[in-house]
């Protein structure tokens, strides 16, 4: 137990606690007015408008499912009292702040004495620049508060003997701020987890049933709001948002530089007077080894004085975890911030307190001197730093920013423009006049409010600053039109335009040839099915970040043609795309070369990317036989991988479509009003139009489409919107993807038929499906219907004519069968290339990665060369697991005959073995030829001497 507290202490505290206040105020002012124009303070300050307003009452911050708005009511109470500004939200965060402090002097005193505390208090008065910062700052106020009122209560509990009533109301309290931080931020885990520990290690054992009651109750009471929106809103698991064991760096890594940023944190390395910084560095570091030594040197013994000595732990044990659970933070991983670490700040002056409290008390005739000094250090270092806070020029820089935003605002509302896309860092503007701008940054992560982002999607009249996502560049490559203008400093693109469509699909029948640049097939990018390529390059090993792909195209007879459409995962897409007519004379022709941001044309209206990238670009009509496309992209930029490809042909237009060319919202949303269809899918703007008229209808085309980067580690991790209810739903799918989209309902069993026509686009009715097939699946896009994963690649459209070497299938344990083997050639040089091809069959349960073959080129027992690869490594295990029926994959290898190979005869002998472990080759059962569980394929190969003419050949 401690004692009471005298009048002095009294003094002493409050006293701290009103020089807290004021400099908490100052921080509040400070960032109120030099930071006006910061989004992250501006969105705070809007939601607490809109509490204070009665418009809306949110539990979780717009768009961060991962910080709850405990704070933002109170903000909401001041801002019913002042004048609009950032001031009341921001004074609301200091204020959650100062009211954290005495429960950190209360915990102290606790630990170690009134002294103590006394010094740990005076650390916290102003603090260095991160703590200082975070005092108002959304969520971290509230994590001080809730934390430290934890490990106070934790104290409590574990001064109470076994028989106190007081336990239940401790224990109470103790759930009830756990259940409020948890709400507000999961990282006041940081604080809970070590208190939970100490408390079951050492608290009454026959209160046990109290406690356990009591926190529950608590934490169900504190936790409610974030309960209730868990249960509405499956996107509030906060811990998984916030700490996630799936981590880039390593945990090793994540906390080695969460080591290294404690310096920072607590101040060291901040621009000042070195002398100065030296010397408080020096006196933390006395002070934390007063406290370590005041801690484990001989203490009392007994039940009673484990418990007490127990609770010095905490703090130690704070930063402990706090690295720790950076170390498996994903956030952290991403972005290594200093206010992740914010818990060790206190429990540093915990601790410096406990070390200054030692000093004093073992050199009695010095008095309170060396103790007082060390902190007095460290607090005028603290001091030092004020006056850089004030600056002057970003004041100006300030109200210059609210005139320029007085300007913008006028203009737009001149110009007719309901909504704007623009960075983050100007959602700040629309707080700033007073909501007059609609800035979104649909469809970045960091987009914060979605009325804004709604009006963006459904407005007729959109505006884009500052060139955003490279506008002018998808404007000039689908050969689209815009109004531009200046206005409050920034550049505006208004009334965006789109030419009518004057294009077909080439069918990919009409294409005689598709190659990689290594000579490799490309069918998959146009066999009308997304996932191929995903599950082709997704456990690709040598592909590489950045870098080129080329596509060449070989027509069966010259097209004119005016464009390329070109879809592929938003996370795996390049940054460059190129096109090139193949001239017969050798000399290519760019007709297009360009960058590529991610917006698309839905009809009339213009679009940003969301899981799919949906490429468009058009060029002067010409007349080629072959063209080329390449997609490229820097190192950041992603892996190019295109997922499905078209070649825009020429078309004249039909009659009266000038005047029909747009999207015919109204008259859908009538059709289906008349007729309303079990599910909708169609074209963005049509879906967005027939959500805000008939919300009834489900629509699969969520106006909060943005990119989940969480995903895309992981396969598949670009669905569009897959078709799974089809039964009775209506699909409004372009007229040049009309005749693909009904073919590939009617291969999949579904009946559909003709409703109505809008111009260039026509609805389909779905009935039903008479083979009611489950397992086929089908992904919507911008053009109509793909197929997704089932359908496999087609054979390679060049191995015909290969000679046989194997025809009888082989069979190895694990459920893998070789069916036949194939070579391009069996009379080689030194030098040449040829290439083999190998179908196999397996059991859907196996994973693909986990197996190898070996191919070795054997001349009189000594093997020459060999061709060692992954089995299947092209393909997914998700892809495999969910294979059709007997179905054969395909593999296609090129080798090479090295320059010193002697001529002669080669036998050619192949198996499979694990690569991973054992190096195991798993025994293979047929009527071929075994040799030390190798197949030695009946087909030979052979090497001629250099110049001698080579060609197919079987002996």
């Amino acid at each position: 137990m401690t004692s009471r507290m005298d009048k002095t202490e009294w003094r002493w505290l409050l006293a701290l606690l009103l020089a807290a206040a004021v400099f908490r105020f100052y921080a509040a002012v400070y960032y109120s007015f030099f930071h006006g124009a910061l989004t992250d303070y501006a969105v705070n300050a809007m939601m607490a408008r809109h509490i204070a307003e009665g418009r809306h009452f949110p539990l979780i911050l717009y768009n961060s499912p991962y910080v709850g708005t405990f704070e933002l009511y109170i903000g909401a109470i001041l801002t019913r009292l002042m004048p609009p500004s950032l001031l009341p939200t921001l004074l609301g965060f200091s204020l959650v702040s100062s009211l954290a402090l005495p429960f950190f002097y209360f915990w102290t005193r606790r630990l170690a004495g009134a002294r103590a505390a006394r010094y740990g208090l005076a650390l916290l008065v102003i603090g260095p620049p991160q703590f200082f910062m975070l005092n108002a700052f959304s969520g971290y106020a509230a994590v001080l508060l809730c934390g430290l009122a934890a490990c106070w209560l934790t104290a409590r509990i574990l001064d109470r003997p076994e028989s106190s009533g007081r336990l239940g109301r401790d224990a109470f309290l103790f759930g009830f701020f756990a259940g409020l931080g948890w709400w507000t931020l999961s990282l006041t885990a940081v604080f809970l987890v070590p208190c939970a520990i100490l408390i079951a290690l050492f608290a009454p054992r026959k209160g046990w049933a109290i406690l356990l009651a009591g926190a529950s109750a608590g934490f169900l009471l504190g936790a409610g709001p974030w309960i209730v929106y868990s249960i509405t809103d499956a996107a509030a698991v906060q811990f998984v948002t916030d700490v996630s064991l799936v981590r880039g760096g390593g945990f090793v890594f994540n906390a080695r530089k969460a080591v290294h940023m404690i310096p920072p944190l607590l101040g060291f390395g901040y621009p000042g007077s070195r002398p100065l910084h030296l010397a408080a560095a020096a006196a933390l570091v006395l002070l934390l080894l007063g406290s370590l030594a005041s801690w484990i040197l001989p203490r009392n013994h007994g039940v009673g004085a484990a418990r007490r000595n127990a609770k010095r732990l905490m703090p130690w044990l704070i930063i402990v975890f706090n690295i720790a659970i950076c170390g498996v933070s994903r956030r952290f991983d991403h972005v290594p911030a200093l206010r992740y670490l914010l818990p060790v700040f206190p429990a540093v002056a915990v601790l410096a307190g406990i070390g200054a409290a030692w000093l004093a008390a073992r050199r009695p005739r010095w008095g309170k001197g060396p103790g007082l000094a060390l902190v007095a250090i460290i607090i005028i270092w603290h001091f030092s730093l004020v006056p850089d806070y004030w600056d002057e020029g970003r004041r100006e820089k300030v109200r210059a920013d609210r005139g320029r935003v007085e300007e913008l605002a006028a203009f737009c509302e001149e110009k007719g423009i309901e909504a704007l896309y623009g960075d983050f860092g100007l959602q700040w503007m629309s707080f700033a006049s007073n909501e007059r701008l609609k800035i979104t940054s649909f469809p970045n992560f960091f987009d914060r409010y979605r009325p804004f982002r709604e009006a963006a999607i459904l407005t007729e009249n959109l505006g884009v600053l500052n060139n955003y996502y490279g506008a002018d560049r998808f404007l000039a490559a689908t050969g689209a039109r815009a109004d531009t203008g200046t206005a409050g400093g920034l550049g505006l693109h208004w009334n965006l335009r789109r030419p009518g469509l004057r294009f077909d699909h080439l069918p990919p029948g009409e294409v005689a040839l598709a190659r990689w640049e290594d000579g490799s097939s490309a069918r998959e990018i146009m066999d009308d099915n997304l996932d191929t390529p995903l599950s082709a390059w997704h456990h690709d090993r040598t592909r590489r970040r950045g870098g080129e792909r080329t596509v060449r195209l070989d027509f069966r007879s010259p097209q004119r043609v005016v464009g390329v459409h070109a879809w592929g995962p938003s996370g795996y897409w390049g940054s460059v795309l190129r096109v090139t007519a193949n001239g017969e004379n050798g000399a290519p022709t760019i007709l297009y070369d360009g960058h590529y941001l991610g917006w698309f044309w839905s009809g009339g209206y213009p679009f940003l990317a969301g899981y799919l990238t949906h490429c468009e670009v058009l060029f002067p009509a010409v007349t080629v036989d072959s063209l080329s496309v390449a997609v490229s992209a820097s190192g950041r930029d992603g892996t190019p991988l295109v997922s499905e490809l078209r070649v825009l042909t020429e078309r004249s237009p039909s009659a009266g479509e000038s005047a029909r060319s747009g999207y015919p919202a109204q008259e859908l949303v009538d059709q289906l009003r008349e007729n309303p269809p079990r599910m909708l899918y169609a074209p963005r703007w049509l879906a967005e139009n027939v959500r805000r008229s008939l919300p009834a209808i489900p629509n699969l085309v969520p106006a909060d489409y943005y990119r989940q980067y969480d995903g895309l580690d992981r396969y598949p991790a670009y669905p569009v919107v897959e078709m799974d209810r089809l039964d009775g739903a209506a699909l409004v799918v372009p007229d040049l993807a009309l005749e693909r989209t009904t073919e590939l309902l009617q291969r999949r069993g579904w009946v559909s038929e003709i409703s109505s026509d809008l111009g260039p686009y026509t609805v389909l009715r779905v009935r039903d499906n008479p083979r009611g097939d489950a397992s086929d699946r089908l992904y919507w896009t911008e053009y109509g219907a793909f197929l997704a994963l089932d359908h496999w690649p087609a054979e390679p459209d060049d191995v015909e004519g290969f000679l046989p070497l194997l025809s009888g299938p082989v069979r190895f344990r694990r459920g893998v069968t070789l069916e036949s083997v194939a070579i391009e050639s069996n009379r080689l040089h030194p030098g040449s290339e040829a290439r083999m091809v190998y179908r196999w069959r397996c059991d859907p349960g196996i994973n693909p990665h986990r197996l190898a073959v070996f191919v070795h080129f054997r001349q009189e027992w000594r093997i020459r060369f060999q061709d060692d690869h992954l089995w299947l490594g092209a393909f997914d295990p998700e892809a495999i697991a969910r294979q059709p029926d007997d179905w054969v994959f395909t593999t296609v290898r090129a080798f090479r005959i090295p320059e010193d190979a002697p001529p002669g005869e080669y036998l050619i002998a192949l198996g499979l073995y694990d690569p991973h472990v054992t190096l195991e080759r798993l025994k293979p059962r047929g009527r071929v030829k075994l040799e030390n569980k190798a197949v030695i394929l009946p087909g030979a190969l052979f090497v001629e001497e250099a110049g001698e003419a080579t060609g197919k050949s079987i002996k």
